[in-house]
């Protein structure tokens, strides 16, 4: 698989702390966190700066824990069936599990889901144990959006156009339920959503208010309340994933961002207190999640293929930056390193991207150097191909032959070395798998060779059952783990 080819690359990170006027940013790509999880749509991410960890709600099961230190998966969490949103306070974690009506039971468009696990689930950070499950049913199902404020946990039933309120704790205890604009139709009846329903809210500064988003309605609730004080159609549009999505409150500027699906209508910039629409900028895809990272001042839509990026103090697009695969709808930013952690559906990974001062090329590959945080020191360009194996197997299948070739080709555009990295997935001792590895970058370096690049540029490197790009318990087959690592550029030498 390739990765792509960024030019020489070097940025002091000193700059990146300081916001200025008519600033230019590109992002690079400096890891892949491979998840445990099977392709497809995963629904959220969110960094912790407590802890610095970034939690990802995974497809169909679980929840992983990414540490960002180390940019790798440090907990996986199940189950939690068909997981949804998390919020999380300073002990625990707050994943909605969201299976929705049973077949047969809904009585619309949206909460099709076929399961009966309709939970809030608690995760304990400092154990990474789940200690609670609070049972939505009866008060509403498909909890999806959750949040944490005042002692109290706040959810959106996507199934009843309701949010419910909780006690905050290892075992929420069910305390109201507020009803949300627009009334379904069937209000009386099943009083399910007539289109895609309450999809997610943020708080003000005080925590007050709720800016709750439903279909093309935003709306405000009193936290303490659920009293609407203000209902908005903002005629975003509808598609199938909604209209109005992520709001978040820019603590400098006071002003309320919210991303939507509709990517002419694009991020909406509005006033917390009328949500009168101050300005809209375009997007490069309908967005879902959107996220902000208060030290660089950057806002970031998540949708389609890729991210946006965006001033908020110039309320201007900065960046627009594909990834190259699609379901990449969530995604969250470090505010301590400023890395961005996408979440590639169609991968079944998280991509790591670091902004950049100045022009260049959004979405390729680079190495940082220089201090060890994600988006620290400078960066220099680099190539960087994955070269998949069958089971027990170091000889090149027709697909891995095509890659190499791909590799062999950018290698003679310059002389910069080569270096081959070989891996095995869990299954089988260490002592064979480590000889199994050292197989599969000799068999990579071999192609490369009767492709014309010389031997003395490269060199191979064997890591067994070491670096599994998606961790699994000992013993399992995962053809991703069974790879060989091509890096050619500057660092491959170090």
């Amino acid at each position: 698989m390739r990765r792509g080819l960024v030019g020489a690359l070097v940025a002091s990170a000193a700059l990146l702390a300081v916001p200025a006027l008519a600033r230019e940013y590109h992002y690079v790509k400096v890891a892949e966190i491979y998840l445990p999880t099977p392709r497809g749509h995963g629904d959220w991410v969110a960094y912790d700066p407590s802890n610095q960890m970034v939690y990802v709600s995974l497809k169909d099961d679980g929840m992983a824990v990414i540490d960002t230190r180390t940019n790798s998966v440090a907990h996986v969490i199940k189950p939690i069936e068909d997981p949804n949103v998390m919020a999380f306070d300073a002990n625990y974690i707050y994943e909605t599990a969201a299976e929705g009506l049973p077949q047969g039971m809904s009585g619309g468009a949206a909460g099709t889901g076929f399961g009966t696990k309709n939970q809030i689930v608690v995760i304990d950070k400092h154990t990474w144990k789940v200690v609670g499950r609070t049972e939505t049913w009866g008060h509403g199902t498909t909890p999806d959006a959750i949040g944490v404020a005042n002692g109290r946990i706040y959810v959106d039933m996507d199934d009843n156009n309701v949010m419910d309120v909780f006690t905050a704790g290892p075992h929420p205890q069910f305390v109201a339920q507020w009803n949300l604009a627009p009334q379904n139709t069937n209000h009386w009846w099943l009083n399910t959503s007539d289109f895609t329903g309450p999809d997610a809210f943020g708080f003000s500064l005080d925590n007050h208010t709720i800016y709750q988003t439903s279909d093309e309605v935003l709306e405000k609730v009193d936290t303490g309340t659920g009293a609407i004080s203000n209902v908005t159609d903002l005629q975003t549009g509808l598609t199938s994933k909604g209209g109005t999505k992520t709001p978040i409150v820019d603590p400098k500027t006071g002003y309320l961002w919210l991303s939507t699906t509709n990517a002419k209508k694009g991020v909406f910039v509005l006033n917390p207190n009328t949500l009168q629409v101050i300005k809209t900028i375009s997007e490069p895809s309908g967005s879902d999640e959107l996220s902000f990272d208060p030290a660089l001042r950057m806002f970031y839509s998540f949708g389609g293929k890729g991210f946006g990026a965006y001033d908020a103090d110039t309320m201007t697009r900065l960046a627009a930056v594909n990834t190259g695969v699609g379901i990449t709808h969530s995604g969250a930013a470090d505010s301590a390193t400023h890395a961005v952690y996408v979440y590639e559906g169609k991968r079944a990974a998280v991509g790591v991207f670091c902004p950049v001062p100045g022009p260049g090329t959004n979405g390729g590959w680079a190495v940082p150097t220089g201090s060890g945080v994600p988006c620290g020191g400078a960066y220099v360009g680099a190539s960087n191909y994955t070269v998949y194996f069958e089971f027990n197997k170091s000889d090149l299948t027709a697909d891995a032959r095509k890659i190499v070739g791909e590799a062999a080709a950018t290698a003679k555009r310059g002389t910069a070395r080569i270096v081959v990295d070989g891996y095995t997935d869990l299954a089988g001792t260490a002592q064979y798998n480590l000889g199994l590895s050292v197989r599969r970058a000799n068999a990579v370096k071999a192609a490369l060779v009767a492709d014309g690049i010389s031997p003395k540029r490269i060199s191979v490197h064997g890591f067994g059952k070491t670096h599994p790009a998606v961790p699994t318990p000992d013993g399992v087959r995962e053809p991703r783990n069974r790879r060989a690592v091509v890096l050619i550029g500057p660092a491959a030498g170090a």
